[in-house]
């Protein structure tokens, strides 16, 4: 199903030579030192100044296209009862993002009311949501963008967050018959005190997943906070990418899909009932890396 995937059109080089460069660029995000990082820290390197910026975009191209193909990997892996229905949610790909507006986060809002309302004809019972933002973010585009002072992008910021962040949990809210599973995050940060969204949400049909590594600890970049409510591997998780490539990607990403949480709330004997009140800040059963 080609046209579930994020589109190649203008990916700039050409994609046999970038096919790799995502687990590298993906490290360097999160700040691991893995041979793929230090080889595409070469790499660039040894660019010229005018092809930078086309090569970021092209790593963030084929870093979108190959992320929710490796992502569901996880999630049906090992389970030939699993059935997927798949949503896909877009970022810029470019160094200078088109600039945030308070009327495409209306638009925002109402193509998630639409998403959940899919989700709920078509009976599903868990949503990985590996994927995010924040109200920095939103203030990190308009100022790339050049937008006013500081203090306006801040107010502009403010408000456009809002609408994205009312829209987004008035959305997951409306479906407590769905588990909605969010990833972390990647920034070593509190996601509630910086306010990244889903991640930040409290309610009774959702958790967050921070990521561990292969022995069992907490990863330098997982990001944390009292909504964190479980932690599965997200250490150089192996799967396939479009085209069968295997790669070793780190991230909350990884981690979501492989949350324990998932085959438990789609047993038969869950599906027919949810949580009445919000889930624990943190869940000492599921701490552990899930199998």
């Amino acid at each position: 199903m080609p046209e579930v995937l994020f589109p190649l059109n203008d990916l700039k080089a050409p994609l046999p030579k970038m096919i790799g460069r995502p687990k590298g660029f993906s490290d360097l995000k999160v700040a691991l030192d893995t041979p793929e990082a230090a080889d595409l820290k070469k790499f660039m390197s040894g660019l010229k100044p005018d092809q930078i910026k086309a090569t970021i975009g092209d790593l963030n191209i084929v870093g979108n296209w190959s992320h929710g193909s490796h992502v569901i990997g996880i999630a049906v892996a090992g389970n030939p009862f699993a059935r997927a229905m798949i949503s896909r949610i877009i970022f810029d790909y470019r160094m200078v993002p088109e600039i945030p507006t308070a009327e495409q986060a209306r638009k925002d809002g109402a193509a998630a009311r639409a998403t959940v309302a899919a989700f709920k004809a078509a009976g599903v019972c868990v949503v990985n949501m590996s994927w995010g933002g924040s109200l920095r973010v939103v203030e990190e585009a308009l100022e790339a963008n050049g937008a006013s002072n500081a203090d306006e992008r801040k107010e502009r910021a403010r408000e456009i967050f809002d609408i994205s962040h009312a829209d987004l949990f008035n959305a997951l809210q409306s479906a407590p018959e769905i588990l909605f599973v969010a990833a972390a995050g990647n920034s070593d940060n509190n996601v509630k005190f910086d306010e990244f969204i889903p991640s930040s949400f409290q309610l009774p049909n959702m958790v967050t997943v921070g990521a561990v590594d292969k022995a069992g600890e907490e990863t330098s970049f997982s990001s944390f906070g009292p909504v964190v409510n479980v932690h599965a591997n997200g250490y150089e998780v192996p799967r396939r990418i479009p085209g069968g490539t295997e790669l070793n990607f780190s991230g909350t990403s990884m981690a979501a899909p492989k949350s324990p949480t998932l085959p438990q709330n789609c047993s038969p004997s869950t599906r027919s009932s949810r949580p009445k009140k919000p889930r624990p800040s943190s869940s000492p059963a599921a701490s552990k890396p899930a199998a």
